[in-house]
């Protein structure tokens, strides 16, 4: 599919996203906890995909697994990734929406008009 659309056959980049779920009563006790953010006792799912939206690899853990402990065992999907195992491209991505696109000039206090 990728190669269709002219990229890579490998992805070079991917994202993280993440879904607490609660859990039935007959899920066992040991494949599910408490996520403090939620407020759910169930299970969490880590999606990755690439750029393209295309799914590259799904786990299920206990709901107290953070993105970070998740990032470290979906790493091996993609080649970059950030060094400090934070979610995939979430720092780059916020980076490169700061910068000016290229030909364009970013808008300095000087520029606007003052009322």
């Amino acid at each position: 599919m990728r190669e269709t659309l002219g990229r890579d056959a490998a992805p070079t980049a991917g994202v993280i996203d993440s879904q607490s779920v609660k859990a039935d009563a007959v899920v066992a006790t040991d494949s599910r906890g408490f996520d403090g953010g939620k407020l759910i006792n169930g299970r969490k799912r880590h999606v990755l995909v690439d750029t393209l939206g295309l799914l590259l690899d799904v786990r299920v853990t206990a709901a107290y697994t953070g993105d970070r402990t998740a990032a470290h065992v979906l790493h091996g999907q993609v080649r970059h990734a950030p060094p400090d195992g934070t979610p995939l491209g979430r720092q780059r991505l916020h980076r490169r929406l700061r910068r000016p696109l290229p030909g364009h000039a970013r808008a300095g206090p000087a520029d606007r008009e003052t009322q």
